[in-house]
């Protein structure tokens, strides 16, 4: 069964699980929306699921095989964020109540904000609607990165 919220997981065969959260702006508190977050396995690089949040800054990916998995949290301007987790038959969700995420120094506050037009805005909210297998999520990152060039 499919995610209905548009996110991706692996399917598993001992269990599943599901982890979800709220991103904020670390300066602001405010929520921010569009951020890619990625599961991956434990000491793998191999991918697991992925979503981006909401304009509330939510997030939620099911379907996760149980075991041990990394969630980074990646936006243009702002320093990757990770944290780890643990689904198991008897920890079948995990909730991030909020994770902050600050700004990289890399780049200027200014110029992410000239960035972030209506356009890209709408861009991305089209790209939400088409999120399948974790590819528009790579897609996103590259896209936005390019345009920093």
């Amino acid at each position: 069964m499919a995610p209905r919220d548009g996110s991706v997981g692996s399917a598993g065969c001992d269990g599943e699980g599901t982890v979800r959260g709220k991103i904020v702006d670390k300066a602001t508190g405010e929520p921010v929306e569009f951020v890619n977050v990625v599961v991956t396995p434990k000491g793998s690089t191999s991918f697991a699921g992925g979503t981006i949040s909401d304009e509330a800054g939510a997030f939620r990916i099911d379907e996760l095989a149980y075991g041990s998995y990394v969630l980074t949290v990646s936006y243009i301007g702002y320093q990757n964020t990770t944290r780890e987790f643990t689904l198991s038959a008897t920890a079948k969700n995990a909730h991030f109540k909020q994770i902050a995420i600050g700004e990289d120094n890399l780049l200027q506050a200014p110029f992410r904000k000239d960035l972030m037009t209506s356009v890209h805005i709408r861009l991305l909210r089209c790209m939400r609607e088409y999120h399948t297998a974790g590819e528009s999520v790579i897609f996103e990152q590259r896209y936005l990165e390019a345009l920093l060039e």
